[in-house]
């Protein structure tokens, strides 16, 4: 197998894990065995190594930082041999970062990225101990922390039949999308097919309706031209109505619709005229009839007026008893003077008896004649007695002539209110004749009596009453058209419906037929993909089963020779059901239990599992017929993973797998390495490191021995 293209030419530490002084330990491309005792950072170099290509996802990346490290960055720099010059990979962790950052840069220290380089990095093994960690241009198959089963692709390069299994996965591949795609036009027949369905169940719904009451009405069913011959000849009666004409070649559905409109045209016309003179009629019979009450109402308050002006008079005539107003006033003159004449007389003997009273006096205060104030007080009291008899009297002569000139000022009043009324209703009687007279269409001077008003007002009712039957009538002609045109439609519509009918179920069953083709084309190509990927599959397993017997032999072989293995020490791929690497399983078996085979998860310890999961690599490496561009075997304390007792055996792998990886090997059995490594590797391939003593504070000491 060619070696890779990059080989690690150095490392170099500072703060991470034993090494806290930045220290670099030169590899110059070659093999590097670190011998020295437990605990002095020999580890540590091989974490190191494999820290800066992959970080530590697994973990906090806090626990590789050095402990007594304090300066800055916890980081490792690989120096790679490769195309150009020397290549860097530097991995940093800054103080108090949760993640490090790694960075590449080419000999011209341009900085680039991981992709263009190592496309496909990987690595397998344990999460401690051995590695093989290795790159290629295109994907191997391989996953980070890789189990047995990714040897796959080296098998088949083995077999020579490196293109089957990447013509397996574009086969299924295919017929992934091949069953994507018959599974998308089955679903979207069976969706059309549904829209289809429901359309068809809605038109037979609605033939179900209409044909509960058939617009023929009795009888058998009428065809499409048996209804359009029916059609057309209502339409012509509608347009002879109205006077229009009917275009011969004009279709059935639009023929009706032109006579719907033509009726309605017609009963609109009709309708307006009728309505016309009948709120003629109503209106005038209306006003007559108003005329004819206000009339009535004027001569019954002419007659009333009339007969109270008679009474009024005959009431005035008793009241004024001959006199006139006048001497009625006189006479009330005449009394108001006597009445003020006896008042005063009257006013002044109260005066006197007062004064004489009051005073005695000898003699009259009013013309001094002398006399006794006995006497004069009696003559005074005299005069008061018979003057008080004659005022009351005045006083209600007075009273009774007043309350009759108040009566007949009122009788007058109302003579001049009743006659006032009767002029009035005399105009308005006047007025109401003239508006009569107008309304009839007659001249001002004709005579006109109540009989013939009355009459006139009949015969306007009576023609009321023949506009409104024949506006009925009328009514009546344009509802018997309207659903007659009604009828005529749902009629067209049933053969819509129906033409929808069987036109639907047309489409339900032959419209689909190129949809179902391309479904059955379909269907056979991914059967014919199917029995392809069957048969290439079953070849493929045929050549793997013939292949799996010499196989289990290298690998147990190679697994003997590694691990000394005694209890199981056979190594078994099984083929499970299925086809390729994917159906691949890795058992062991004893020679003591031939019939039964085990998982190694089962019995194996973790020293010959950790084996067990490189023994592909040792097997299958040197088919790999590419250049990978990095291949480093890292072997952390071999007797963790392998068996040390026969060194020869380990040290013969390792140079087998050194003919194409670098390997980086750090044991502390150099009493055991060290003497036997130059009879399998050249001098000038590798490099043997030793490690001397180990300060916490500073980091281990080391020298190359050669």
């Amino acid at each position: 197998m060619p070696r890779a293209k990059f080989r690690l030419d150095s490392v170099t530490i500072e703060g991470f894990k034993g090494f806290a002084d930045r220290q670099t330990i030169t590899f110059s491309g070659k093999h590097a065995f670190l011998f020295g005792k437990n605990g002095i950072g020999k580890s540590s170099v091989v974490e190191a190594i494999r820290w800066c290509l992959f970080g530590l996802a697994e973990r906090p990346e806090s626990e590789v930082r050095n402990a007594y490290y304090a300066p800055g960055e916890c980081q490792v720099e690989l120096a790679l041999q490769g195309p150009g010059g020397i290549w860097h990979i530097r991995r940093r962790l800054r103080p108090g970062a949760e993640r490090s950052r790694a960075t590449i840069t080419n000999p011209a220290g341009q900085e680039v990225l991981q992709a263009q380089v190592f496309p496909y990095l990987a690595r397998m093994g344990p999460k401690e101990g051995t590695h093989v960690i290795f790159a290629a241009q295109q994907a191997t198959g391989r996953r980070p922390q890789a189990d047995v089963s990714d040897f796959h692709k080296v098998l088949y390069s083995y077999l020579h039949l490196e293109e089957v299994p990447d013509l397996l996965e574009r086969l299924d591949k295919i017929l992934e999308e091949q069953k994507s795609a018959r599974e998308d036009v089955a679903s979207e027949i069976e969706e059309i097919e549904e829209e289809i369905r429901e359309k068809l169940r809605q038109a037979e719904f609605s033939l179900e309706e209409l044909l509960r009451n058939p617009p023929w009405a009795e009888g058998e069913m009428p065809t499409y031209a048996e209804t359009e011959t029916r059609v057309r000849s209502f339409a012509q009666e509608i347009a002879d109505l109205a006077s229009k004409s009917l275009g011969a070649d004009i279709p059935a559905r639009e023929a009706l619709e032109q006579a719907e409109q033509w009726c309605q045209g017609l009963a609109t016309a009709n309708r307006q005229e009728l309505q016309g003179k009948l709120g003629q009629q109503r209106g005038k019979a209306a006003n007559l009839r108003n005329l004819l009450q206000a009339l009535e109402r004027i001569e019954k308050n002419q007659a009333e007026a009339t007969a109270n002006v008679a009474i009024s008079e005959k009431e005035l005539a008793s009241v004024c008893d001959g006199r006139t107003t006048e001497d009625l006033q006189k006479e009330i003159e005449l009394f108001k003077t006597q009445m003020h004449r006896s008042a005063s007389k009257l006013e002044i003997a109260k005066y006197a008896e007062q004064y004489c009273t009051n005073y005695s006096p000898a003699e009259c205060p009013a013309c001094l004649t002398r006399c006794g104030a006995k006497r004069l007080i009696e003559k005074v009291k005299l005069s008061i007695e018979q003057g008080t008899p004659e005022q009351i009297a005045s006083a209600e002569k007075l009273e009774s002539l007043k309350t009759t000139h108040a009566k007949v000022l009122e009788l007058n009043s109302r003579l001049d209110e009743l006659k006032t009324e009767i002029q009035r209703a005399e105009q308005g009687h006047d007025s109401t004749m003239t508006q009569i007279r107008a309304l009839l269409g007659v001249s001002n001077d004709a005579l006109l009596s109540k009989e013939y008003i009355t009459t006139y007002l009949s015969s306007i009712d009576s023609s009321i009453h023949t506009l409104e039957k024949t506006l009925d009538s009328t009514e009546s002609s344009c509802a018997q058209l309207r659903k007659r045109t009604e009828t005529f439609r749902s009629e067209l519509r049933f053969h819509t419906y129906r033409d929808k009918q069987q036109r639907i179920q047309r489409q339900l069953t032959s419209g689909l037929d190129p949809v179902r083709d391309q479904l059955r084309e379909l269907v056979e190509l991914e059967n014919t993909v199917h029995n392809i990927r069957e048969t290439l599959g079953q070849a493929l397993n045929e050549a793997i089963d013939r292949a799996l017997p010499h196989l289990n032999d290298m690998m147990t072989d190679v697994y003997q020779r590694l691990t000394g293995q005694e209890s199981f020490e056979k190594i078994c791929i099984q083929r499970t059901n299925g086809y390729g690497a994917q159906s691949l399983q890795v058992r062991v078996g004893s020679e003591r239990i031939p019939d039964q085979l085990f998982d190694p998860e089962d019995v194996l310890n973790g020293q010959a599992n950790s084996a067990l999961r490189l023994v592909p690599y040792f097997v299958f490496s040197q088919f790999q017929a590419e250049a990978l561009e990095l291949d480093l075997l890292l072997i952390d304390d071999p007797s963790q993973s392998f068996d040390t007792s026969h060194i020869d055996f380990l040290l013969q792998e390792l140079a087998d797998a050194g003919s194409h990886a670098q390997l980086i090997i750090a044991t502390h059995e150099d009493e055991r390495f060290g003497p036997q490594i130059n009879h399998y590797f050249a001098t000038d391939e590798y490099e043997v490191i030793g490690f001397t003593k180990f300060d916490v504070k500073k980091g281990p000491s080391f020298v190359v021995d050669r």
